[in-house]
């Protein structure tokens, strides 16, 4: 029992990081932005998106646990909070893999709701039902074992107190989780691409923009890509990703497009 409450407790932390990470991207754009060496620039955007993401796939992978159905008897499970909790940290897993959530303003604001669903739900039923008072072997005062609020959520949304609902959630989260591993399975196996490299710069899908100035080229790609940037077209048509479109407030053309 006291892996599961350890588990559950670190859920809620770990949920809360995962939450603060992905509201604070507008505050590492700022940062970013004012760094001089671009290998420092994209190497902090690097950690800053891979921790982010790591903290939202472990709050998943911890959240696992409900979907154990031996747990429900063993342990006070919060009931439908902590499946439907699971279900949201899923959904924002494969919302990420399906769009460009960093790329599109409407595919962030999906992201940061549902993780933000997600960690309200857990944190309620670990305070109201998991971590209640009643679970305590002397109840504080004011509390009653049979009456009172606290009571009253405990009775009703608890696994070990009302297994049908126990159940029931488990059964549908389980096959909404299902239909979303099937959905991210068929997505990578349709939508295979070649792994990055110089060589895939040849590939890359023109696009229109407008026409960059020749110094903003220059600066964009130095070193070994200078030769590609020479036989771009003449067209004023550029390669997508050189000129920063971005919608979150970094000034266009001038920087790198981060996209997480």
């Amino acid at each position: 029992m006291w892996l599961e409450t350890t588990l559950i407790i670190a859920l809620s932390h770990v949920s809360v990081v995962a939450f603060s990470l992905q509201i604070a991207r507008g505050y590492f754009i700022r940062l970013i932005s004012k760094f001089s060496l671009r290998l420092g620039a994209d190497f902090s955007w690097l950690i800053y998106t891979l921790t982010r993401d790591a903290f939202l796939i472990l709050a998943f992978i911890i959240g696992l646990l409900v979907f154990l159905p031996g747990t429900f008897l063993d342990y006070p499970m919060a009931v439908p909070f902590m499946p439907v909790a699971v279900v949201f940290f899923g959904a924002a897993l494969v919302t990420k893999l399906l769009l460009a959530t960093d790329d599109t303003r409407n595919g962030f604001r999906l992201v940061t709701l549902l993780i933000f669903g997600g960690m309200v739900l857990w944190i309620f039923g670990t305070i109201l039902v998991t971590e209640s008072p009643l679970q305590l072997s002397m109840l504080p005062p004011g509390v009653s074992a049979s009456g009172g609020i606290w009571y009253v959520l405990v009775q009703s949304f608890s696994s070990q107190t009302n297994l049908s609902l126990a159940m029931s959630s488990f059964e549908l989260c389980l096959a909404v989780l299902s239909g979303f591993g099937i959905l991210a399975l068929v997505h990578s196996l349709i939508h295979w691409n070649p792994s990055p490299g110089k060589s895939s710069i040849q590939r890359v899908k023109y696009v229109d923009a407008i026409s960059p100035s020749p110094q903003v080229v220059s600066n964009l790609y130095e070193g070994s890509l200078r030769e590609e940037v020479d036989s771009f077209p003449k067209s004023g048509r550029i390669p997508n990703g050189v000129l920063d479109t971005h919608e979150f407030g970094v000034e266009k053309g001038n920087r790198p497009s981060y996209i997480g």
